[in-house]
């Protein structure tokens, strides 16, 4: 992890041919979600609840999150996770 003073957050569809933002969360103040600063080697948590439209398909997406330094995009960590919707 790294060292942040402000936390910005992206959520992506991780899908085959590139990631797609969703919109409804794209650069987002995570400190709203999370306890800002942030201070690398310290456990945190970041809580969002996301509504996702009727119109998506059933099946399994991989999501991509991404967090940055607002002052330093080159600090930044990702994730990936697996989501079923039906």
């Amino acid at each position: 992890m790294f060292n942040a003073q402000r936390l910005t957050s992206s959520l992506f569809w991780a899908s085959p041919t590139g990631d797609l933002p969703f919109d409804k969360f794209t650069d987002v103040d995570a400190c709203l979600y999370s306890t800002c600063p942030t201070v690398s080697g310290t456990q945190q948590q970041l809580s969002y609840s996301l509504r996702l439209d009727k119109f998506i398909p059933n099946g399994i997406y991989t999501l991509k999150w991404r967090l940055w330094d607002a002052e330093d995009e080159s600090k930044e960590c990702c994730f990936k996770t697996n989501v079923k919707i039906r």
